[in-house]
């Protein structure tokens, strides 16, 4: 739940004024309405705890969103913070589309020179990556009927697959 909470956020935060930024972003990459909607795809809006103050006022606890991978402890200043901060996000599904982890990837004109392009949730009591696939939930039925997938490696060479009708494309979620 606190994961298909926070997928709730950064879509909403896709769709208002701070993702501006992001659906420009996603458009010069060929990222239609539809596939946003379709993919679930947000954006974690800037900030250290936009995502903490949402959760915490619909009622997730601190240790549930840490569990869920969604906040990082500082130890040193014993904070938390939200993992994912100005990136567009993609939302990882298990087999029936119910979000169980994010991978985040950075976006804008002057991305940090140490920034990672990509920051992917951690393993957790409902995600493990060597047995998820990204897009499996859009996937299942089309690799079904081909008997057959195509497995890439990133979020957005699925998501350009399906939009040419390769609909039974699916990314790996490790190396």
């Amino acid at each position: 739940a606190a994961n298909a909470a926070a997928q709730a956020f950064f879509a909403e935060s896709l769709r208002g004024p701070r993702g501006a930024a992001a659906r420009d972003y996603l458009k010069k990459r060929e990222i239609d309405d539809e596939t946003i909607e379709r993919f679930g795809i947000g954006v974690a809006p800037e900030g250290w705890d936009n995502l903490s103050r949402h959760a915490r006022a619909k009622g997730f606890s601190e240790e549930i969103l840490l569990t869920a991978g969604l906040l990082i402890h500082n130890e040193d200043r014993n904070r938390t913070y939200d993992r994912f901060r100005e990136r567009i996000m993609f939302p990882i599904c298990d087999a029936v589309g119910r979000p169980v982890a994010f991978g985040g990837r950075i976006f804008g004109p002057n991305p940090g020179e140490n920034e990672a392009k990509y920051i992917n949730s951690p393993e957790t009591p409902l995600y493990k990556k060597g047995q998820t696939l990204y897009a499996y939930h859009l996937a299942r039925e089309a690799i079904h009927e081909r008997k057959c997938a195509i497995v890439l490696e990133g979020y957005t060479d699925v998501i350009a697959l399906h939009r040419h009708g390769f609909t039974h494309a699916v990314a790996s979620l490790g190396t």
